[in-house]
This record gives C-alpha cells, sequence and structure tokens, in this order.
C-alpha cells in the first residue's frame, strides 16, 4: 500500500487486527494523507485523536480487548473534505447510548465520542449492519486551504 500523492476522489482502505499496537501505523497514515491534501498541522492533529478515540473504543467496546478480530478502515478524498469511515464486526452500539459524559464529571474515560465530534466537522454511526457498526467522520478543509 503506497501513500504517495493523492488525488481527488481516491480510495484507501486498509484492514488490520484489533490489537492497540496498530492504531500508531493508521494514525500515521491518516496524517500523512491530511497533510499531502493541505490540511494545516493542527487539524491533522484532530484527525489523529478521532482515530486514536475511535480505536480505543472499537477494540474496548465492540470486542471486548480482544486483539484477534478485523477493523476495517476506508479513507476517501473528496474535494475538500477527507471522509474517515472505521467499520467493525463486534458487538452492535446502540444509538441511543453514544454521547459524551459532562465534562464536569471528572474521572479517566468516557470522553471517546467528545474528542471525536469536537475534532472532526461530522461523526455518525451506521449500525444497520447485520453485524458490527461503521463510524462515519468527515473533515473539510479550512475555507483558507480550499483549492479554487
Amino acid at each position: 500500500m503506497a501513500a504517495e500523492s493523492k488525488s481527488i476522489g481516491e480510495t484507501i482502505f486498509l484492514s488490520i487486527p484489533s490489537h492497540p499496537k496498530f492504531i500508531s501505523s493508521v494514525r500515521a497514515l491518516v496524517t500523512r494523507v491530511a497533510a499531502e491534501m493541505g490540511f494545516p498541522e493542527e487539524e491533522f492533529r484532530k484527525l489523529a485523536i478521532a482515530i486514536d478515540e475511535a480505536y480505543a473504543n472499537i477494540i474496548e467496546h465492540a470486542y471486548k480487548g480482544d486483539p484477534h478480530q478485523k477493523i476495517d478502515l476506508t479513507l476517501k478524498i473528496v474535494p475538500d473534505s477527507i471522509i474517515v469511515e472505521i467499520r467493525d464486526y463486534g458487538l452492535k452500539v446502540k444509538p441511543e447510548t453514544i454521547h459524551p459524559r459532562k465534562l464536569e464529571d471528572v474521572r479517566p474515560g468516557g470522553l471517546g465520542t467528545h474528542f471525536m465530534t469536537h475534532c472532526m466537522d461530522k461523526v455518525e454511526f451506521d449500525t444497520s449492519l447485520a453485524k458490527g457498526t461503521i463510524l462515519r467522520m468527515v473533515k473539510h478543509l479550512p475555507p483558507e486551504k480550499k483549492k479554487c
């Protein structure tokens, strides 16, 4: 898989085990693609945070820590945006239960969805599949970086 030059309409697909050691590789790929698209460093760092949180949540909640399951990542490069889809095949998430805890409730964990929604322009969960969930996140290039 080469992550050289990215062009509009290109799609990158990656399937990896649900082991935490692979999160840094996925983060590196996504941030490299975002940097090549012209995202400022602050914005591709936000992408990395959202990716980290999504993978951590899948490993913990969908797979209950099992490092031998499969997680699929799809990056879609569209005009002025990157669409990140992360698919798991584990326990289904109930959409009504997906919400961050209150920030005033100071304790470890429970802020993954807060970080994802804060860092990305759009976050949605597709639970219509027979098994698992697709998390779809969109990040738009800032207006000053958009191509004419």
